[in-house]
């Protein structure tokens, strides 16, 4: 877009800066919420936050599109991890978490070469319009598969499991025991 690399690092500061200073306090005011709609709205928000970036012709609008789709994600993170945790068998959970995770990895590996496919033969409003329809279709489809997930369970009392006690001694037949004179 023609702004200096000192623009560039600025303007995607922001991401780190707001994760930073808004991670926990959003956390905490979400922990409660419905993560159906968490969802939903940070698909949007990613979506939309990202599909804006064709609007952006200066670095304050960047900026704006940046504080949006930093917004979805400190919003998702913490909603989808609780997600993968709830809806997996407690026997399977570091499997969830990890696949969750490798798909994260995929989709930084695959994202990049495919942007850069849809730039070279449509151009970039294509893809930010393509980022606002995946955000739309992403969000529509929370929605709709999560219409069935029960309601979040009240966690379980936790189990509270007594130290063993530690077993007496026994002499071995060897020994003989000592014999005080008097």
């Amino acid at each position: 877009a023609g702004f200096t690399p000192a623009d560039y690092g600025l303007v995607i500061a922001i991401n780190g800066v707001l994760i930073v200073v808004l991670q926990l306090p959003i956390t905490r005011f979400i922990q409660h919420r419905d993560p159906k709609r968490l969802l939903v709205v940070s698909s949007l928000l990613a979506g939309y936050g990202f599909g804006l970036t064709a609007f952006a012709g200066s670095v304050a609008v960047f900026a704006l599109t940046i504080c949006v789709w930093t917004l979805a994600e400190i919003v998702n993170a913490p909603t989808q991890t609780g997600l993968v945790v709830r809806l997996s068998p407690t026997h399977g959970r570091g499997r969830y978490q990890g696949m969750y995770t490798m798909s994260w990895s995929v989709a930084a590996l695959v994202a990049p070469l495919m942007a850069g496919v849809v730039i070279d033969r449509y151009g970039a409003a294509w893809l930010w319009g393509l980022c606002a329809a995946v955000g739309t279709v992403a969000g529509l489809g929370y929605g709709l598969l999560m219409r069935k997930l029960p309601d979040e369970e009240p966690a379980a009392e936790p189990v509270v499991v007594e130290p063993a006690q530690p077993e007496p001694q026994l002499r071995s037949t060897a020994e003989k025991p000592e014999v005080s004179a008097g």
